[in-house]
């Protein structure tokens, strides 16, 4: 696991919202390392997530409406959430988050007692970049906010040319992670933004289910080839007129294609 040490911004036997005292001295105090927001409704989550974290400034929070606040005012690196909260559940902060033009950008974590495949499915659909089933290892909490914390735009190493590219009415600009529609900008997840990138770096080529799931698993674990599938669906209500650019291949994958080119 990395290296991560543990700094938490205020009173570290109660989640923010549950007790409040102010933090801003030991905010202060405290400048270096990922700013990681720990959302969650008991001191036993918080407190799991602190010890397994070092070398991060955590913050926490007990709720979802104080966890958006929070967002807005310390803007974190990351956002890990407990999939049930006291006011909501962490698929809908997911999806509150990306409605949210000043939160959309986040990168999100979730972990659920819940590890179906439906469940993870629902997960990405709502938004999220990355799922982590409970109970997990400290070996994999880490990994996985490392992976996420890593990936600056979501596209490092992108199959295709760092120059802004134009397909049709879609523009992508992999070294910005820039995606335009008709000279709109879209605004995707770091995960959509990846896909994305890798089916324009196929030219054309269909691209399995499963090759871009390994692709993802490289940094952010294992995962269902359903998740893919989540993960088109999402990019295809956002890319608009360009949705039909990505065309699926029964029973195999998914291909980018601008019609009559």
């Amino acid at each position: 696991m990395p290296e991560f040490s543990t700094s938490s911004s205020h009173d570290r036997n109660a989640p923010r919202g549950c007790c409040g005292p102010s933090r801003e001295s030991e905010k202060a105090r405290v400048r270096h390392g990922p700013r990681i927001l720990s959302v969650g409704a008991t001191e036993a989550w918080h407190a799991r997530i602190r010890e397994q974290l070092r070398n991060a400034v955590v913050e926490l929070s007990g709720t979802g409406a104080d966890a958006r606040r929070l967002c807005r005012d310390w803007k974190p690196d990351l956002v890990i959430v407990e999939s049930v909260l006291p006011d909501m559940t962490g698929m809908a902060f997911c999806r509150a988050a990306r409605e949210d033009p000043e939160l959309r950008h986040l990168r999100l974590l979730v972990i659920s007692a819940q590890n179906s495949e439906l469940d993870r499915v629902l997960a990405f659909e709502c938004g999220a970049d990355d799922f982590l089933p409970a109970p997990f290892s400290p070996r994999e909490l880490g990994a996985r906010v490392n992976a996420l914390l890593r990936r600056e735009l979501g596209v490092p190493a992108a199959p295709f040319a760092a120059r802004p590219e134009q397909h049709g009415v879609l523009r992508v600009d992999a070294d910005l992670g820039r995606v335009e529609v008709a000279g709109e900008p879209v605004r995707l997840t770091p995960t959509e933004l990846r896909v994305l990138s890798l089916l324009v770096g196929g030219r054309g080529k269909v691209l399995t289910r499963r090759a871009i799931v390994e692709d993802l698993a490289g940094e952010m674990g294992a995962r269902s080839v359903r998740v893919v599938d989540a993960h088109v669906k999402s990019l295809r209500r956002k890319l608009g007129e360009a949705r039909g650019y990505i065309q699926s291949v029964r029973g195999i994958g998914y291909r980018f294609s601008v019609p009559g080119r």
